[in-house]
């Protein structure tokens, strides 16, 4: 029976320690792999550092995870049927193909304060993206934990974990002036907005 790998992150970021402040909970992130050394994981999430508001599918690593020091996190290993495992796998495939078909739920992760299940087509947030990889309906970070504690392998350092080496590169880091945020955030929320009233026109 194969394995699903979902990891939960306490993250250096001012909007990690904002959520877990609103939410209560020990962790604001999670993410998912399909290989035990977590090398690389896969969520939705910010696309670049200088800009916390605009974000969508993401491969994680070291060097964006870890980019202001190590981070704590909790791995589960999740076993699941092959049929789950193969869809698993090809969402991943589809999100990589095509990463400007989705975007991230900004509403529906604001919703999820109030316990509201917001989801918009093509729009998740983390602990959606990665609760529809296993086939479940989840839409808090601190549910999807209570929902996965018995399959946790590991709590601690996530680089004594991997043994990956920080490297910080890539579009992640690159510097952004202030008219590219304004711009990526009217670009982001203009594209949620038209989702939102997608959804919304296609029930009436």
């Amino acid at each position: 029976m194969p394995d699903l790998y979902v990891m939960f992150s306490h993250t250096n970021t001012g909007m990690g320690r904002m959520i877990r402040a609103v939410t209560k909970s020990s962790y604001n992130h999670v993410s998912i792999s399909l290989r035990p050394d977590l090398a690389v994981c896969y969520s939705f999430a910010r696309r670049n550092k200088h800009n916390a508001l605009a974000g969508g599918f993401v491969a994680e690593d070291a060097g964006r995870l870890c980019d202001e020091g190590d981070i704590r996190v909790r791995v589960c290993r999740v076993p699941v049927t092959q049929r789950q495992f193969d869809a698993a796998r090809n969402m991943l495939r589809v999100c990589r193909a095509q990463p400007g078909r989705t975007i991230y739920n900004t509403y529906g992760a604001m919703a999820s304060v109030v316990g509201f299940h917001l989801a918009l087509p093509g729009a998740f947030t983390c602990v959606e993206f990665v609760s529809r990889c296993l086939g479940l309906r989840v839409i808090q970070v601190q549910s999807l934990l209570h929902r996965l504690e018995r399959f946790a392998i590991y709590e601690g350092s996530y680089l004594e974990y991997t043994r990956a080496a920080v490297q910080r590169q890539g579009e992640y880091f690159r510097p952004l002036s202030t008219v590219d945020v304004v711009r990526r955030n009217a670009g982001h929320f203009g594209d949620l907005s038209m989702r939102l009233v997608c959804k919304v026109y296609g029930k009436i």
